[in-house]
């Protein structure tokens, strides 16, 4: 078979998709945490609010981060998501378009292994008539083109 990029590995108990998002996911989350605390901290404590050198540098910390409105994220997320089941599908009909071309080879090797035998019994019978074995007559002709030679 070809090399056909599968994105869920039959044995795994996880995707591929999972493992390699597992990673970003994580830091996602810490920073979702830092950042809670974060404003924990500047509404619950009027000191910190007052310094001056900490409130400058969690402005540009903040400014730094991108931020982008619902619908905006909404739109990428779905417009990534759409791409990835297309891309999945795409896998999909491959793979199985693959697995039919195996099954269609196999028939026809099953099937020209049956002929070349039906075929060699034939000719080795008929002496006259079609030409038979000596003296390769229309029998085997007939054959090779049924078997596409």
């Amino acid at each position: 078979m070809s090399d056909v990029h599968i994105a869920v590995d039959k044995d795994a108990k996880t995707s591929e998709l999972t493992q390699k998002m597992a990673g970003p996911i994580n830091a996602v989350k810490i920073l979702r945490s830092k950042l809670n605390f974060l404003i924990a901290a500047v509404k619950n404590s009027p000191q910190l609010r007052q310094n001056k050198g900490f409130m400058r540098r969690l402005n540009q910390i903040v400014s730094s981060t991108p931020i982008t409105t619902t619908e905006t994220y909404d739109s990428q997320f779905f417009g990534e998501y759409s791409d990835a089941t297309a891309l999945n599908m795409l896998t999909s009909v491959t793979q199985s378009c693959q697995q039919l071309q195996a099954l269609v080879d196999d028939f026809k090797v099953l099937d020209q292994s049956k002929n070349a035998g039906a075929s060699q019994s034939m000719d080795d019978k008929m002496d006259f008539g079609f030409g038979g074995a000596r003296s390769g007559g229309m029998m085997r002709q007939l054959n090779k083109r049924r078997i596409g030679r």
